[in-house]
């Protein structure tokens, strides 16, 4: 067995005390990352102004507001099923019927998006005259919660009631989500439409970072 120098033995001495003091570096670093975080959580939760508990209900009041939103569309929807004009007639049950048979009753009847949603919910849950009212109703329910969640990722819960509120009782998305025309399908569609985009960058803080 070959002993080592002198020189070769400090060299490996160093060696080792380097490694030893450079774990010890790395344990130290890695702990003060986990103190800094816990304390900057911390600081943010005293920031914002309320405490955990407080925050827990604020949101469960936020994404309760979909749902609250629904039923004053409900209500207004409700409140409409006394008549039916004719334009109601002509989208909901005429134009569904010609599309049924492969064809449309005219070129202005050309709102095949609508006329065949409406045909794959009346041979599903068979025909009614307002079927069309609660179809319209559940395309505001997923598009008021698609909205609700857009605006949660791009602002406060605090600051997102506001828009959300606004945007749930405007009284044009309310009357046109009363009728069983096709006006107005577009609005809850776009939701839907950027809510599943987002969906694919979960990485996107906010819509303007696509």
């Amino acid at each position: 067995m070959r002993k080592c120098g002198p020189v070769d033995c400090n060299t490996h001495s160093r060696k080792l005390v380097s490694m030893v003091f450079s774990r010890k570096k790395r344990e130290i670093e890695s702990s003060r990352k986990i103190q800094t975080s816990s304390v900057r959580s911390t600081l943010s939760s005293h920031a914002s102004g309320h405490p955990p508990g407080k925050h827990s209900k604020l949101n469960w009041a936020y994404w309760s507001l979909p749902l609250l939103l629904t039923c004053v569309q409900y209500w207004v929807t409700a409140t409409s099923m006394h008549e039916i004009r004719y334009e109601e007639l002509a989208e909901s049950v005429r134009n569904v019927f010609w599309l049924s048979h492969r064809t449309v009753y005219d070129g202005v009847s050309s709102n095949v998006g609508w006329y065949g949603l409406l045909l794959f919910v009346y041979q599903l849950f068979g025909f009614s005259l307002f079927s069309a009212k609660f179809v319209k109703l559940g395309l505001y329910l997923i598009g008021i919660t698609c909205a609700a969640d857009i605006l949660r990722c791009c602002m406060d819960v605090r600051t997102a009631i506001v828009p959300l509120i606004a945007i749930g009782l405007s009284p044009t998305l309310l009357y046109m989500g009363s009728v069983q025309t096709g006006i107005g399908v577009d609005l809850p569609y776009a939701a839907i439409s950027l809510w599943l985009v987002l969906s694919v960058r979960p990485d996107a803080h906010s819509p303007l970072e696509l």
